[in-house]
Formats: structure tokens, C-alpha cells, sequence
């Protein structure tokens, strides 16, 4: 069967991909139950499994084999083929594990979700670009891909690695072993401060071959539509494959610089390693005092009640996997400590026009809200 495949050279305007199977989705949470059950799981945690990185020693001590530096010229870059299958899957896996170097992006949001969720990993090779589909294919991620991300004989490019390592880490317990920042080895190479950003390396690197459709505003949609906007997709495979490109000709530059590996790789090479070598960490939600004074909450009575309405936005945003956000704008909740609302109008007055609950559930639940005020205020009146 053919594969789903995107073509750079097609003119988007924004319109829907067809992938056989699929329809445009808002929550894959529950179009994909394994899915959801993993999220779930993740989500009820009250510790992160591994108290540090268990590569840790491996990421420390690794640097790029010599043939990992070895340079090519600019290569125009054909389709991408999405990956929503266990036999596309596989088929991926045969190439990615031919090669020495991948560059890898993480497509992700913290908006709707709890914790922050991957949604698609672009991967470029030099001759395929690849955009896996995280909730058809989560299962394989964890049981195969993991082995490649933590195989120090492949390299994997990354551009600000750090937050996509913590991701990788969170979503599928992944330690990446060889991991080469672009954005370091940039700043290494020209003594670029602050550091720069991966189109605006691509921009200044690429010239003449730089793709006038990367729109970089895509990074901050809702990457749970599935299939993909046009313009979306094409964001993914840039992502990865203009990576791939732009660390060819940081190759060139240090071969032009007559840099060597054994004296000046090592630099840039520890920095990364050690923001590698880093370990996930579950979020805290408690509420300091000196965080909500702006909001007009001082008295102690009140900051106590805070924390009840605190409690129960994370329960609810757990068993949603939502953002706090989300389910309860913070401003809001502040509010509702600070005027104690005793009926439902009144609590309903607490939320701002935009910062009105937009997920069915907590609109539902309001009348618990009010409960837990309610209860508060039978305390103070005592």
C-alpha cells in the first residue's frame, strides 16, 4: 500500500492532507485509546520514575566519530512520508538504522494537555525526511525507536535540544545518547550571542536555498489536528530536514577553520552533553504567597481557600489532560479566593470573558467549585 506523502514543492494554502483512516481530531487521547491510557498513567504519577539519567555516564563521556563529521553538499529534499502504521513504521526503522546522523524535531504543546504532550517527530536522514504520527505509533516509539536514540554510534541533530531531551524523556522514557546541538555548535563557530534560533541559522547558512514557505508561526498551533494543514506539514519536515542541511555547512565551517576534533570539538560537545545528561521533573503546583499578592490575594483565610480551588483544578486537569489553564484560568481562581462567590452567577462573574472554562467537564463541575467555597466560608464565619 502506498505511503501518505507530502510534497514541499505543492502550493499549500492551508489545505487538509488526506491520510487514509483518519479524521481531523481534538483529542487523540481518545481517538487512540492506548494512547490515552499512557497519557493517563503519565499523568497520575506522583514521582517521575528515574531519579536521575540513566545514560547519564554514556552521554557524559561521548563525542562524534570522525566519519560522523564528514560534510556533503546541499541536497534538495523529495516528499516526506508520515508514519501511522506499525508496517510504515518498521519500514522507517530499516533506514533510520543504515545511517550514522538523524536530525529530529518534537512537535509539542503544553496547552492542552497536563503535563505537555508529543504529537509528531519529524526525522531526516540524508535521503528520506519522515514525520511519525506520535499516538498511532506511541508502542513502537518506546519499544524501537528508543533503541536508535540512545545508540551512541548514530548521531542525532537536534537545534535547543534541551526541551525536546526533557520530552523525550517524559513522553517515552527515552535518554538520547549522541546528541549534537546545532545551536551550540553555531554559537561555538561564530561566537553568535544570544543564541540564535534554527530559521534564522537556516536564513543566515542556507542563502539562495531557503525555503520560502517555512512558516515558523505554525510552531505555536494545535498540533493535535490530524491529518495535518498543509502548512503544518510543511513546518514538520523543514524542522528536521533544513536541520540536517544547515549542520552539513557547520561541518564545512569547522573543516574551513581547520578545527580538530581531539582540541576544539570538545567544548561544544561537553556544553550539549551536559544539558543531555539532564533528568525530567513532575512539576510542583503549589501556590507561594509571594505569586498571588498581585492578584489580590493576602489574607491567610483566603490563600487556604486558593489551595482547596488549587487542588481540584489539578485533579480535574489530570483526569481531562488539560492544561490548568485550560480547565481554570489562574486569574480566575484568584478571584474566586478573593470575592468568594456564593452562588453560581457570582462565581461566574469571576471569569473574564476569555478566561471562560472551554472544556464541557469543568463547566459541569462548577457546581463543585462554588462547594468548596462555600464550605470555606461556613469555616470563617465560625
Amino acid at each position: 500500500m502506498d505511503r501518505p506523502r507530502f510534497s514541499p514543492a505543492d502550493d499549500g494554502g492551508g489545505k487538509k492532507i488526506k491520510l487514509e483512516g483518519n479524521s481531523a481530531s481534538s483529542s487523540p487521547q481518545k481517538e487512540y485509546p492506548s494512547f490515552g491510557a499512557q497519557r493517563q498513567a503519565l499523568n497520575d504519577l506522583t514521582e517521575f520514575p528515574y531519579e536521575s539519567n540513566p545514560n547519564s555516564a554514556r552521554i557524559l563521556e561521548w563525542v562524534p566519530l570522525p566519519e560522523h563529521l564528514l560534510s556533503r553538499p546541499f541536497k534538495k529534499r523529495g516528499p516526506a512520508t508520515f508514519i501511522k502504521s506499525e508496517e510504515d513504521f518498521l519500514k522507517m526503522m530499516k533506514e533510520i538504522t543504515k545511517v550514522n546522523e538523524i536530525a529530529v524535531d518534537l512537535e509539542s504543546h503544553i496547552q492542552f494537555s497536563f503535563l505537555g504532550m508529543t504529537i509528531y517527530i519529524p526525522i531526516s536522514t540524508e535521503d528520506e525526511d519522515f514525520i511519525i504520527h506520535v499516538p498511532s505509533c506511541h508502542e513502537l516509539i518506546i519499544s524501537d525507536l528508543k533503541k536508535v536514540f540512545e545508540d551512541e554510534k548514530i548521531s542525532k541533530i537536534f537545534h535547543a535540544a534541551k526541551g525536546d531531551i526533557l520530552n523525550l524523556q517524559r513522553d517515552f522514557g527515552i535518554f538520547p545518547v549522541g546528541v549534537v546541538d546545532t545551536q551550540l555548535i553555531h554559537k561555538f563557530v561564530y561566537g553568535a550571542s544570544p543564541l540564535i534560533g534554527l530559521k534564522d541559522m537556516a536564513k543566515e547558512l542556507l542563502g539562495d536555498n531557503f525555503p520560502l514557505d517555512w512558516d515558523s508561526s505554525c510552531q505555536m498551533k494545535d498540533w493535535r489536528e490530524d491529518p495535518l494543514p498543509e502548512d503544518m506539514a510543511k513546518y514538520a519536515q523543514y524542522e528536521s530536514s533544513m536541520l540536517l542541511e544547515v549542520w552539513q555547512l557547520l561541518k564545512e565551517k569547522l573543516e574551513d577553520n581547520h578545527k580538530k576534533l581531539d582540541e576544539d570539538w570538545k567544548p561544544p560537545i561537553s556544553e550539549g552533553n551536559n544539558e543531555v545528561s539532564i533528568s525530567y521533573q513532575l512539576p510542583s503546583y503549589e501556590i507561594q504567597s509571594t505569586n498571588v499578592i498581585a492578584y489580590g490575594v493576602e489574607k491567610a483565610e483566603d490563600m487556604e481557600l486558593l489551595g482547596l480551588l488549587q487542588n481540584w483544578r489539578v485533579a480535574k486537569a489530570k483526569e481531562v489532560d488539560e492544561s490548568l489553564n485550560s480547565v481554570v484560568d489562574f486569574e480566575a481562581l484568584c478571584k474566586m479566593a478573593r470575592e468568594r462567590p456564593t452562588n453560581l452567577a457570582e462565581l461566574r462573574k469571576c471569569f473574564r470573558g476569555h478566561n471562560y472554562p472551554t472544556h464541557l467537564e469543568v463547566r459541569w463541575e462548577q457546581v463543585k467549585l462554588l462547594a468548596i467555597i462555600m464550605e470555606s466560608n461556613k469555616k470563617i464565619t465560625l
